[in-house]
């Protein structure tokens, strides 16, 4: 892919080392340790005044449940990231503020998607509150995974709460309109 000239507009960071792609590959996507499950439970408050009648049914996760996918990236993906180890790019109405791969885990965690959006894992943000997430919830076809589109607030599978972008990564960052539209 010639990531150079695929962009209108292009904010590009100093490429991914051997060791970035060796975490991305290896790290973001392994299970979470004891200390990731105790901040993930620790984080949890009742949503709900104790006026609320929902107060009394409100239940907690448990991350020691979540299953994060053990998947690997698609090549093109990698790709990206050793050309540009994050930064933002735009076609059209089609914003990627792609992260690195530390990053990815922590919005990954921080978000909770293992409890509200399992098997998805988040790579870019539109600009908008919106991530664009690789679908890791069945094998890959051909190395790829579906591209779909959820904005921060809303994270489902419920078709509500998410529109699929592409097939491929590839074809996910050609489009020129935002998911929404």
């Amino acid at each position: 892919m010639d990531w150079d000239n695929l962009f209108e507009e292009c904010e590009k960071v100093e490429g991914g080392t051997d060791a970035d792609i060796a975490f991305l590959q290896e790290s973001v996507l392994a299970p979470l340790s004891e200390a990731e499950i105790a901040e993930a439970n620790g984080s949890q408050r009742n949503p709900f005044p104790e006026s609320d009648p929902l107060h009394d049914t409100y239940e907690p996760f448990d991350a020691a449940k979540w299953i994060v996918p053990r998947r690997q990236f698609p090549q093109a993906f990698v790709d990206l990231l050793r050309w540009s180890n994050g930064g933002n790019f735009v076609n059209g109405d089609r914003e990627f503020g792609m992260f690195d791969p530390k990053s990815i885990r922590e919005y990954l965690l921080s978000y909770q998607l293992p409890e509200y959006m399992p098997g998805a894992v988040p790579f870019a943000l539109d600009g908008g509150g919106g991530f664009y997430l690789f679908d890791m919830r069945a094998f890959p076809i051909d190395g790829e995974f579906p591209i779909v589109f959820a904005h921060s607030g809303s994270l489902g599978w419920d078709e509500d709460d998410h529109v699929v972008v592409a097939s491929t990564f590839n074809e996910a960052c050609r489009g020129s309109t935002h998911p929404l539209d």
